[in-house]
């Protein structure tokens, strides 16, 4: 969220009103996912960042010279490689997820894990609103 706040911030004199709205709302939405978080919280709080970046890309091509400030390469590099990092993650939860589910439907596993609480879990999917956001640079 640093690297979207940082982005939002150095887009406030291009549109004021605008991003002075989206910092506000990414802020108040902010938080924190944890391993007890849902795949749908997950996807919420992916969401309020595709949000927000989509907002960013509407304003990037009302000003072109925000995208030549160094400042905002910087910033859209950082946020690349975060976005690079969800998505190795996920690949990397779905596949710890797609053993556990089949590990906990083997026998003896079925019965060690039905008494001990563990449950088949939930994919994170890819948000397909993701792939209709226009490029960033």
């Amino acid at each position: 969220f640093d690297a979207l706040t940082a982005l939002l911030d150095l887009t406030k004199g291009y549109a004021k009103h605008e991003s002075e709205t989206l910092i506000e709302t990414i802020k108040s939405r902010r938080s924190v996912i944890t391993a007890k978080s849902t795949p749908g919280d997950v996807l919420r709080q992916e969401g309020i960042i595709s949000e927000a970046l989509g907002r960013i890309a509407m304003v990037t091509e009302q000003y072109p010279e925000l995208k030549a400030n160094q400042t905002y390469i910087k910033t859209m590099d950082a946020v690349q490689t975060f976005e690079n990092m969800v998505r190795t993650s996920r690949l990397i939860y779905n596949d710890s997820v797609t053993k556990l589910n089949r590990e906990i439907r083997m026998f003896p596993v079925s019965m060690i894990a039905g008494m001990l609480g563990f449950k088949q879990r939930d994919y994170l999917e890819e948000q397909s609103a993701k792939a209709d956001m226009p490029s960033m640079k």
